[in-house]
């Protein structure tokens, strides 16, 4: 499985949690967007797919996701020049509902980013950025993996043209670190 100092590919954490393993003490505190490590070079964007109102800005298939930044950043900011200059690792981690039954649930490891390209209107803010995940495995059995794959596909109600059949991509691209 891959792995980022303790965290293991496709399972939960709550924030807090992941507070005291990533040792970043303010991580908790992070609603949603964006967390910038504050040593390491490290990025972590988080996701509530529930609080999502227009799908089109999350899409995690074809080993693609991509994300609108707060509308504070701009192409020229800092930490948004690091992560395209390849100067920060992004890590994605996303839940389905903030809470079930008055319980607040855990959010999801997805992996690692990579800056993959810019939509022409990333000049504007926010700016959105396309990225590849390093670590997709579309042949996974892992339940909550699965489970974030197939959102996009419960939430319009019809399957996108674009879809390619599990475990395709995973053939031609080859199986991401530690799948195999």
């Amino acid at each position: 499985m891959v792995r980022f100092r303790q965290l293991e590919f496709g399972d939960v954490y709550f924030k807090r949690e992941l507070a005291e393993l990533l040792d970043e003490d303010d991580f908790f505190l992070v609603r949603d967007g964006i967390y910038n490590g504050q040593s390491g070079g490290q990025t972590f964007l988080i996701v509530d797919l529930e609080e999502i109102g227009n799908k089109d800005c999350f899409h995690l298939d074809d080993y693609w996701f991509r994300w609108d930044s707060q509308t504070t950043q701009h192409l020229h900011s800092k930490k948004i020049q690091e992560i395209i200059n390849a100067e920060r690792q992004v890590h994605l981690f996303i839940r389905l509902v903030q809470k079930v039954e008055g319980q607040t649930q855990p959010f999801v490891y997805c992996g690692r980013l990579a800056y993959e390209v810019d939509a022409p209107e990333m000049i504007s803010r926010p700016i959105n950025i396309l990225f590849r995940s390093l670590d997709f495995y579309d042949t996974t059995s892992n339940e909550h993996l699965e489970a974030i794959y197939q959102w996009m596909l419960r939430k319009t109600g019809e399957t996108p043209s674009y879809v390619i059949p599990k475990g395709v991509l995973s053939e031609s691209l080859g199986a991401p670190v530690g799948t195999q």
